[in-house]
């Protein structure tokens, strides 16, 4: 779906009827004067087109019009009388509503519209340190947006996938099959005596309780029930977990944790490059 400003639609074809307007004007005093870009009808008329082409020309299902729209600049550029240039303007405007009858659109205020198109939602660092889930921290954002709350928290633990491979191999963790299999062996080294533990582990233990504790969190409340089809999430609910996970991903970024090598998800990378 393109973002397109709904208002945008309406100021358009009044901008077309405004137009239409001073040709009427010239109509009735009985002018055929050709009507180009060199006259104030003329210049309404071609202000009111360049807006309906900026405005179409973004929507694929609108190239009709789009042509539409470069046929009556045609009848500008070459002069007629103002009652042709008025007929155009008329059957542009009905096939613009014709067309705008198959369209619906998502009412998205000003605020949400930047963090829609926003492709660092979660800050520069997040986005540098892990590629792999670019895409899905933009679609959750977007997810939650549109109302789709459950979809948004897909992506969201699909994000939590990349965190908890990114931490599995800071400390050495082997690739494990299941968020438990990280956890445990994340537990694991958290419990062996603080005699066996290497003093480079001992400085960032304390992190890593924390962090333990977050992804423990995370599986219990969040994870388990979204994949296993228990909860489902209105979009207060979604925004909650959208900010929570937020700020985790913030701080292990804060902590230097990042993609290091090969990316934990090849193909999100590339993808999420992609223009």
């Amino acid at each position: 779906m393109l973002l397109t400003y709904a208002r945008a639609f309406a100021t358009c074809t009044a901008a077309i009827e405004y137009a239409r307007g001073q040709l009427a004007a010239l109509m009735a005093q009985g002018s055929v004067e050709p009507v180009t870009s060199g006259n104030v009808a003329g210049q309404s008329a071609e202000l009111a087109l360049i807006e309906a082409r900026d405005l179409c020309g973004n929507i694929p299902s609108l190239q009709k019009v789009v042509a539409q729209i470069d046929r009556t600049s045609q009848t500008i550029a070459r002069g007629d009388i103002p009652l042709i240039l008025y007929q155009e303007l008329g059957q542009l405007n009905l096939r613009l509503l014709d067309e705008l009858q198959d369209h619906y659109y998502y009412p998205i205020t000003k605020a949400y519209a930047d963090t829609y198109y926003n492709e660092t939602p979660f800050g520069e660092e997040v986005y540098n340190n892990f590629p792999s889930a670019r895409l899905d921290i933009q679609n959750a954002g977007k997810c939650i947006i549109l109302g789709q709350g459950t979809a948004g928290v897909f992506h969201l633990m699909r994000v939590m996938e990349v965190a908890l491979k990114v931490i599995g191999r800071d400390l050495g963790i082997p690739y494990a099959p299941s968020w438990e299999a990280y956890i445990r062996q994340i537990d694991a080294k958290i419990s062996e005596k603080h005699a066996q533990k290497a003093p480079a582990w001992k400085r960032k233990e304390p992190f890593y309780k924390e962090v333990l504790g977050d992804l423990v969190a995370v599986k219990v409340a969040w994870r388990n029930p979204t994949m296993h089809i228990v909860n489902e999430y209105g979009t207060e609910k979604a925004t909650t977990i959208y900010n929570a996970v937020m700020a985790l991903m913030q701080r292990l970024a804060d902590k230097g944790l990042k993609e290091r090598g090969r990316p934990v998800a090849v193909s999100v990378a590339l993808a999420s490059e992609t223009p």
